[in-house]
């Protein structure tokens, strides 16, 4: 089997926007999701704008701490 990963972007099925999810939950608090993730944290105009922020919030914070 191949390597899961923990954290990216994933698409949900009923979803109209990629989130960000972390563990098994989306960054805006809004989706669970158990299925295979996209490792890039690369944006683009189809993902989830709260998911975007708080991303952006979460690189800001690794990049302040090291």
């Amino acid at each position: 089997m191949g390597e899961t990963k923990e954290e990216g972007w994933g698409f949900p099925a009923l979803s109209k926007k990629a989130h960000y999810f972390v563990g098994s939950r989306s960054l805006c608090n809004r989706w669970l999701f158990f299925g295979n993730l996209e490792g890039d944290d690369e944006t683009s105009s189809d993902d989830c704008t709260t998911c975007t922020r708080q991303l952006a919030k979460r690189k800001a914070a690794k990049e302040k701490a090291a």
